[in-house]
C-alpha cells in the first residue's frame, strides 16, 4: 500500500517536471523571439540614425550653399552697382546663383527623401514594438503558470 502511494506521488512528480520542462521550452521560445525583436529594434533604431546623419550632412551642404549664395548675390550687387560694363561678370556670378540654386533644390529633394526614410523606419518600429509587447505579454503569461 506505501509503494503505491509512493509511486503514484512519483509519478505525480515526473508530470509536473514534464509540464515543467515543457512550459520552460515553451518561454525560451518566446524569450528567443523577444530577443529577436530587439535586435530588430536596433537595425531599425540604426537605420533611423544613418538617415538622421544623411539628413545633417544634407543640412550641412545647405548651409553652405546658402552662404555661396550670399556671397554670390553680393558680388552681384557690387558689380552691377560699379559699372554697367561689367556684364560678363554679372552673368557669370548670374550662373554661380543659379547652380547653387539647383544644388539647393537637389538636397532638397533629397532631404525630402530622408524624411520619408525615416518615416517608414518609424512605421517598422512601431511595428516591432507591438510584437515586443505582445511577446512580454506572452512571457507575463507564461510565468503566471509557475505562480503556487
Amino acid at each position: 500500500m506505501q509503494s503505491k502511494v509512493i509511486g503514484e506521488q512519483l509519478k505525480a512528480i515526473g508530470n509536473s517536471i514534464s509540464e515543467i520542462a515543457f512550459v520552460s521550452n515553451d518561454s525560451e521560445n518566446t524569450f528567443n523571439s523577444v530577443f529577436e525583436n530587439i535586435r530588430q529594434t536596433d537595425e531599425v533604431v540604426r537605420s533611423i540614425l544613418s538617415a538622421m546623419d544623411e539628413q545633417k550632412r544634407g543640412s550641412g551642404q545647405i548651409s553652405r550653399t546658402l552662404a555661396s549664395l550670399k556671397e554670390s548675390s553680393g558680388t552681384v550687387k557690387s558689380a552691377s552697382a560699379e559699372t554697367q560694363a561689367n556684364n560678363k561678370t554679372v552673368l557669370a556670378e548670374a550662373k554661380n546663383l543659379q547652380e547653387s540654386a539647383e544644388k539647393m533644390q537637389n538636397l532638397m529633394g533629397e532631404m525630402t527623401g530622408f524624411a520619408g526614410s525615416i518615416t517608414s523606419e518609424a512605421e517598422k518600429l512601431g511595428v516591432l514594438s507591438d510584437g515586443a509587447d505582445k511577446a512580454l505579454e506572452k512571457i507575463s503569461k507564461e510565468i503566471d503558470l509557475f505562480k503556487v
